[in-house]
């Protein structure tokens, strides 16, 4: 199989199929997470003052700055990928794994963004469950 543009040499189409499998479970669990970063939180200390804005919409979501699924989407995709193809040889993240995916994601997306820009959405990618996401959506 030829080498895709910003895919690791052992993608292969399975790796398409059962990311468009799970890609809208992972993108709904995103947009739950960034809601709970979004709303006003009383254990904050934020007064109407910083409230008012979100809730009149007046702040972009997630607050500017901040990334968006379509933006963080390759990296959710990679980490997921990666879990099905280096689970057997290690089953859970660790440190070699982390730098492992840092230095293949440097050359599949020299972007000059680094690695810690994306790296939580690559562990979430990598560490989804699928069985969980077919559970939540059931429910």
């Amino acid at each position: 199989m030829p080498h895709q543009a910003n895919k690791p040499h052992w993608w292969t189409s399975e790796h398409d199929t059962s990311w468009d499998r799970v890609k809208a479970a992972i993108r709904r669990n995103w947009e739950e997470t960034k809601q709970a970063f979004t709303q006003p939180d009383p254990s904050t200390g934020q007064d109407v003052d910083d409230t008012v804005p979100a809730a009149e919409s007046k702040e972009a979501v997630p607050r500017q700055g901040q990334p968006k699924f379509d933006d963080l989407e390759p990296a959710f995709r990679y980490g997921y990928a990666a879990r099905r193809h280096y689970g057997q040889q290690s089953p859970e993240w660790d440190e070699d794994m982390e730098r492992r995916l840092a230095s293949e994601w440097g050359t599949l997306y020299p972007t000059g963004i680094g690695w810690d820009y994306y790296r939580n959405a690559v562990r979430a990618g990598w560490e989804y469950d699928e069985q969980q996401g077919e559970e939540k959506k059931a429910a």
